[in-house]
């Protein structure tokens, strides 16, 4: 802000008057640039406000887990990976052409709701 406290006026033309009425060519340099500072930073606030909103909005992105990755998670040979997914025990995989995929928090919830099971 400039020294009088006064706000300076922007006419219809485009011109940079103060409220007095006058204004020399140094003080409407200052005054404009005050007035693209306050654009820039309402921009730029705005800008991370968007920024934000599309990082919250947007999934992120999961890492999924193989048969391998699986049995080394439980702590098993990939045949019984295979045998508790035939069986109908494990979570649903997850299919792209032939292979299989486990999102690690459904894998998570399956664990967690066999821990419950067993402490009853």
């Amino acid at each position: 802000m400039r020294g009088g406290g006064e706000e300076p006026h922007i006419d219809a033309a485009g011109a940079v008057r103060d409220e007095a009425g006058g204004g020399n060519a140094e003080s409407q340099v200052d005054v404009l640039a005050e007035f693209a500072a306050r654009i820039r930073e309402s921009f730029e606030e705005r800008l991370q406000q968007l920024e934000h909103r599309l990082l919250k909005a947007r999934p992120a992105m999961r890492t999924m887990l193989t048969e391998r990755d699986l049995a080394k998670l439980l702590q098993c040979d990939v045949r019984t990976v295979r045998r508790l997914e035939r069986a109908g025990d494990l979570p649903s995989a997850v299919r792209f052409g032939g292979s299989k995929r486990w999102l690690p928090g459904a894998i998570e919830a399956w664990l967690n709701d066999l821990s419950e099971e067993r402490s009853r």
